[in-house]
């Protein structure tokens, strides 16, 4: 399955479709730029929910789509496959009914705002959660939110004899175990994905503080991202005895010779897949990366620290300010209410523009979900707004103001 589509939950595909964009792009690739196109698919869908065989088609298609996002769950949280089967009915009529919304079809609009169009989102996610049952539900939430973690078990789980297979609570622990990131790889790569969001920021704006044309751009990301991917391995040879202590606590012999086995194996392949990205980037084995990066001005050296202010509204009630001094170009977290966490990265340049990467994580039993990653600019009494979801759908407003410290 297509990694892209399987990350998705059943909350995020259901939802995707408040746009007529995506709308339209769910069942025909169209060029997003062509307005044309666009407009010809949304009429040619509202025909389709108008016309009783297209619409057959359409409920079809979207009952295939939901049992694809599913396919597996049922082994992961050990529940009975009909079970599946009756959340895409659920799933199916609740998307049918934002499409009729969407295109007029049905009486009541479409949401007119963030705050609308989250409660209508929540409350639909309430259905699925009360079908499912709180635990059923959450254990959902991660599965769709840690893919990674379930291709590398699925993996392992074919070098294992029959009566040696996980069992879905050995699943659900392993999951979460490789989710916590003990190695430290996926904070690594995460704030590679900061850089990113900030090169793309830079070449689409020429007056950016920070500016880069396309070219340059694209050559910085593959140079930073061979250096991630070999920092990522260091750090997982460094700390992989304490991983696999962890684990051999809740598997059999055999399973935890399996998952050593398969973990040495593909780290032994991403080795190869490095010094091959290293070979088509016209790199020697060992030249220096960072030596290049620095040599090009990047990651763009910021002096100095910041005062930055975040005053955040989730949903129309939950406010509150952060105000803390942060190095320059350096992430700082905070809490907020619901069991969600914040990451923010100020980059504050010096013509006094500034830039923000925010993350938000949802905290479950076990596992903490991203909810957003978003770039922003920052200017004085701009609001960034965001629909975040999880459990439920949260409308986020944030303000940011960030400062030279003194």
């Amino acid at each position: 399955m297509n990694k892209s589509v399987h990350w998705l939950t059943s909350g995020s595909l259901l939802f995707m479709c408040c746009t007529r964009l995506a709308v339209a792009q769910m069942l025909w690739p169209l060029d997003a730029n062509s307005a044309p196109q666009l407009q010809s698919a949304t009429e040619e869908m509202r025909e389709r929910l108008l016309d009783p065989l297209e619409r057959q088609l359409v409920v079809a298609q979207s009952g295939l789509t939901f049992r694809m996002l599913s396919h597996g769950f049922d082994e992961y949280a050990g529940i009975d496959h009909a079970i599946i089967d009756e959340l895409a009915k659920l799933q199916t009529e609740q998307h049918l009914a934002q499409l009729d919304r969407t295109h007029g079809v049905a009486t009541d609009p479409p949401p007119a705002t963030n705050l609308e169009r989250a409660d209508q989102e929540s409350a639909a996610l309430a259905r699925i959660a009360k079908f499912l049952g709180t635990r059923t539900f959450e254990l959902y939430l991660d599965f769709g939110s840690t893919w990674t973690e379930r291709e590398q078990l699925q993996a392992m789980e074919k070098r294992l004899p029959l009566a040696d297979r996980l069992t879905p609570r050995q699943r659900q622990q392993l999951v979460a175990l490789l989710a916590e990131d003990i190695t430290g790889a996926r904070a690594l790569r995460e704030s590679f994905a900061a850089h990113a969001a900030l090169r793309r920021q830079a070449a689409r704006n020429s007056s950016a503080a920070v500016s880069l044309d396309t070219t340059a751009a694209t050559r910085l990301q593959q140079l930073e991202e061979i250096q991630v991917a070999e920092q990522a391995l260091r750090l997982e040879r460094q700390f992989e005895g304490a991983l696999l202590a962890r684990a051999n606590t809740l598997l059999t012999d055999v399973q935890s010779t399996a998952l050593a086995k398969f973990r040495a194996a593909e780290r032994a392949w991403r080795e190869q897949h490095t010094l091959q990205q290293r070979s088509r980037a016209g790199l020697a084995p060992l030249e220096d990366i960072a030596a290049l990066l620095e040599f090009a001005g990047w990651p763009p050296k910021l002096l100095g620290e910041v005062n930055l202010e975040l005053t955040t509204t989730l949903d129309r009630h939950a406010r509150f300010v952060v105000q803390r001094r942060v190095a320059n170009g350096s992430p700082v977290a905070f809490t907020a209410p619901d069991g969600l966490s914040f990451e923010a990265t100020p980059w504050l340049f010096p013509d006094g523009s500034a830039q923000v990467y925010l993350v938000c994580y949802e905290h479950g039993p076990a596992i903490k979900r991203r909810i957003l990653s978003s770039m922003s600019s920052l200017t004085q009494d701009k609001s960034f707004q965001a629909l975040m979801r999880g459990r439920r759908t949260y409308s986020l407003q944030l303000k940011a103001q960030a400062r030279a410290a003194t």
